[in-house]
């Protein structure tokens, strides 16, 4: 009888497409384990990644459905948000030493409505804080109003707080082109924020627009959870 050989590309071939099979079957395995320890079940999204950024939290899932509700709890405070596809969002006004819960659903859109899955297992996080923590050494929040985390010098904050103690005194007392919140003459509006009409120099003006564009510039790194 005589033995054909074999060509050794064809027995390389084989061995290649033995090792790829076993490779795709250990990890469904690994992944199936993981899910059925109770890390990530199978049936929703699982929380990823969430990092806390100065005064905003940036969370990330898996997951693969055509829209995410998602839920952030602050002690009795109940906020949900909507994302039409995508795996990450960004939450704003996050405060320091509060603790935030998080957790995400996914949903399916028919003809019906949406079908969505059970809310994925909760993250928690406690954020950091405190002007030292938040701002790089040296700086402060301005607190000119009390969601102003902008990070200035300890002078500037504390012009602020006194430029805020100085509002009512720095108004015509007969009104004006606004109201009465127009400004004696020699001052205007600081500006801050969108909603801060507190009268102040013009240099002082000037300067909060300043600090402004320097806020991102001013703050620690992020803060990567996991």
């Amino acid at each position: 009888m005589k033995v054909i050989p074999i060509p050794h590309w064809i027995g390389r071939l084989c061995l290649l497409a033995i090792f790829m099979i076993c490779t795709l079957v250990l990890s469904i395995q690994f992944s199936t384990a993981a899910h059925a320890m109770g890390y990530c079940p199978a049936d929703r999204p699982c929380i990823t990644g969430l990092i806390q950024n100065g005064h905003s939290a940036e969370i990330k899932w898996s997951g693969d459905y055509d829209n995410y509700n998602i839920l952030v709890l602050q002690g009795s405070t109940r906020n949900q948000s909507h994302e039409d596809g995508g795996n990450q969002t960004t939450f704003f006004n996050i405060s320091p030493y509060k603790t935030y819960t998080f957790s995400i659903e996914g949903c399916y859109t028919n003809l019906f409505g949406s079908d969505c899955t059970p809310w994925s297992l909760s993250e928690q996080i406690t954020a950091a804080g405190s002007s030292a923590d938040v701002c790089m050494q040296g700086f402060v929040w301005r607190q000119a109003g009390p969601k102003d985390f902008v990070c200035v010098t300890p002078y500037v904050r504390s012009e602020a707080v006194y430029d805020n103690s100085q509002a009512s005194v720095r108004r015509s007392p007969n009104g004006g082109a606004y109201g009465s919140a127009t400004c004696l003459q020699g001052y205007v509006w600081r500006q801050a924020f969108a909603s801060d009409l507190v009268c102040v120099t013009p240099q002082t003006r000037s300067e909060a627009l300043a600090d402004n564009k320097q806020a991102p510039y001013r703050v620690v790194p992020p803060v990567v959870y996991f």
